[in-house]
């Protein structure tokens, strides 16, 4: 399997798209995940608090982030893979590194001071 294409490459095409295309996009991307096997399907490794079944299995190879994931929804098994287009097959320090980084972006509240734990909220 030729693997996911790069965030940059979705990010691209799916500024081209709208409405139902953009679902197809991310159906497509559901299908070019590598297969999970059945038996890896285990309570051990089903994400929790998800309305789809969705199961990921992480790995180690060279070094390496690997995961293999899978879900029962086709725009859930989509996302999943937009997930993975950024972290697959990534050094753990490099896939850290891009969540801290990513994390700021999530934020729902401004921070208020130059301590970066501190939020409105906690003041």
């Amino acid at each position: 399997m030729a693997g996911l294409p790069s965030l940059t490459e979705i990010f691209d095409e799916f500024e081209l798209l709208d409405g139902e295309d953009r679902y197809r996009l991310l159906i497509d991307l559901g299908r070019q995940l590598e297969p999970m096997p059945d038996a890896l399907k285990t309570d051990a490794t089903k994400v929790r608090g998800c309305s789809a079944s969705v199961w990921v299995y992480p790995t180690a190879q060279d070094g390496r982030l690997h995961f293999l994931a899978d879900s029962n929804a086709a725009i859930t098994k989509g996302i999943v893979a937009l997930i993975l287009s950024a972290v697959q097959d990534k050094a753990a320090s490099e896939v850290a590194a891009w969540l801290w980084c990513n994390s700021a972006a999530t934020t729902l509240e401004p921070l208020t001071s130059a301590d970066p734990g501190t939020t409105a909220s906690s003041q």
